[in-house]
C-alpha cells in the first residue's frame, strides 16, 4: 500500500463497471468506449498506480499491492456486484482481484490479456521474454515513439486509421509516461504473471475478448485459457489487434452490454 492517491474517473448509471488498462497506458485510452458503455453502465476508469493521473509511485512494484489499492479506492463507490474489465496489464490485475473478491464480483472480462505472457516449456502462447525486454527498453529511451509504433500496428488496416493514431497520439501525450520505476515493475509482473489456474479456478462468467491480428496475446491463448472450462467464453474480432476498443468502440460496447445481460438472467 502507498500514500498515493489514485485517479478515478466515474460516469453513468447503472451496474458498476470497472475499466483497467495496460502496461504505459492511461484511463484516457477507454474514453471514446467509455461514451457508449456508461449509457448502461456506472463506469469506473481507474488510472493504475503509477499511470496517468495516477503517476506518483514509490519504489517497489507488486501487482498485490496494485490491486490492494485499486480495491481500497473503489470501495467507497461501487454498491452491489460489479463487472472487472482488464486490458492486457490490466487484466492481470483485474484477474487477481477477482479472484481475492469471489462473491462481490458478477463478472470478469479480459481484453487481450494472456494469463502468461512470458512462453514456458508448457505454454508456447505467449512472447518471448527478450521481446518483451527489448519493448521495455525502449520505453524507457523513447516513450511516445515506441507507444504510437506499437499501438498503429495493431490499428493497421483500420477504417479510420488515421483519425485513431491522431486520437492515440492525443492520449499519449495528454499525460507524463510512467517513471522508469513503475515501467520496469509492470514489466516485472507480466514476465512474472502466470494466472492459467487462477481462471480456472474462477466460479463467475469470464469472457475472454481478443483480436485475429494481435502482435502480442495470440488467439491461441484465449482459445487454450478456456478449455474446457464451462464458464469461460471467447470472442475473437478477425480484424483487430491488441486494443479491440479502440478499433471498434461501438461494436465493443455492444460486446459488454451482451455479456452483462446474459450473465445477469
Amino acid at each position: 500500500m502507498t500514500d498515493s492517491v489514485l485517479h478515478i474517473q466515474s460516469t453513468g448509471q447503472g451496474q458498476d463497471l470497472l475499466l483497467l488498462h495496460g502496461w504505459a497506458m492511461h484511463s484516457g485510452f477507454f474514453d471514446s468506449v467509455t461514451a457508449l458503455l456508461s449509457r448502461h453502465f456506472r463506469v469506473h476508469q481507474v488510472d493504475i498506480p503509477g499511470h496517468g493521473l495516477s503517476r506518483d509511485y514509490p519504489e517497489g512494484y507488486l501487482v498485490e499491492d496494485l490491486a490492494s489499492e485499486i480495491r481500497s479506492a473503489l470501495a467507497p463507490r461501487i454498491s452491489g456486484k460489479a463487472i472487472y474489465l482488464g486490458w492486457s496489464l490490466g487484466g492481470v490485475i483485474a484477474s487477481l482481484m477477482a479472484a481475492h473478491e469471489g462473491r462481490a464480483v458478477a463478472g470478469l472480462i479480459l481484453v487481450a490479456s494472456n494469463p502468461c505472457f512470458v512462453q514456458k516449456v508448457d505454454w508456447p502462447h505467449g512472447i518471448a521474454e527478450r521481446v518483451l525486454q527489448e519493448f521495455a527498453n525502449n520505453l524507457l529511451t523513447e516513450y511516445e515513439k515506441t507507444l504510437l509504433r506499437f499501438l498503429s500496428l495493431q490499428m493497421r488496416g483500420a477504417d479510420n486509421e488515421r483519425e485513431l493514431l491522431r486520437q492515440l497520439r492525443n492520449q499519449i501525450r495528454s499525460v507524463k509516461p510512467p517513471q522508469r520505476n513503475v515501467l520496469t515493475g509492470g514489466l516485472e509482473i507480466l514476465r512474472q504473471c502466470d494466472h492459467r489456474m487462477l481462471l480456472k479456478q474462477l466460479k463467475l462468467p469470464v469472457l475472454l475478448l481478443g483480436g485475429q491480428k494481435d502482435t502480442l496475446v495470440p488467439v491461441a491463448a484465449l482459445q487454450s485459457t478456456a478449455a474446457p472450462s464451462t464458464n469461460i467464453s471467447v470472442s475473437i474480432w478477425k480484424t483487430a489487434g491488441h486494443a479491440p476498443f479502440l478499433s471498434d468502440p461501438q461494436q465493443f460496447a455492444n460486446e459488454i452490454k451482451i455479456f452483462a445481460e446474459r450473465m445477469n438472467v
